[in-house]
């Protein structure tokens, strides 16, 4: 008898599969083991084995996000901060609707915010500081219903910060190090 979703296994193993260097803490991230005891792997106790957490900040990973992370429909927290992860922001991360806090800080990452985040309707936290992001800082986020929390700053946007930002009443923001042009 299957004892777990093998969806969110092959979800996560091809997350790993998208490292070019996979730290210790994936060594046991293996096809077969019970996925929801994993590390960096939380689960949630009400679907089960429905991944809920992602956490694996601070773990040396290289590489890509690739794009199968925004099958984790359940998905509630994802923090991949303090690695060496590089590319762009998946825009597959825009399917995540239960996703509240999305913590991606510290790494590599370049280019625009993808405009699908706009779709996490749920996000209460977002921090993309100290990347290497690039366009303008996107209106639509002062849009998002839940957000309280969002850190941009050591990035390299240009143009103003949206008016739709600074009207949020229940934000804390740390927008500093944007330069204008």
């Amino acid at each position: 008898m299957e004892y777990h979703n093998t969806t969110d296994e092959n979800i996560l193993l091809a997350f790993k599969a998208g490292l070019s260097n996979q730290s210790d803490v994936l060594s046991s991230w293996k096809k077969g083991t019970d996925f929801c005891q994993w590390p960096g792997v939380l689960c949630s106790l009400k679907h089960k084995h429905r991944v809920t957490v992602l956490n694996l900040s601070s773990e040396s990973l290289a590489g890509t996000i690739t794009p199968s992370i925004g099958n984790l429909t359940f998905l509630k927290i994802l923090d991949l901060s303090g690695n060496n992860l590089d590319g762009e922001i998946p825009s597959s991360i825009g399917r995540l609707a239960r996703l509240q806090f999305l913590d991606l800080s510290n790494n590599s990452l370049y280019g625009d915010i993808t405009s699908d985040l706009k779709n996490c309707t749920s996000l209460q936290g977002i921090s993309l500081k100290s990347n290497y992001l690039t366009g303008e800082i996107p209106a639509w986020l002062g849009a998002l219903p839940s957000l309280k929390l969002i850190y941009l700053q050591k990035n390299s946007f240009t143009g103003s910060i949206p008016t739709s930002l600074a009207n949020l009443s229940s934000l804390s923001r740390n927008l500093s190090h944007h330069e204008s042009t």
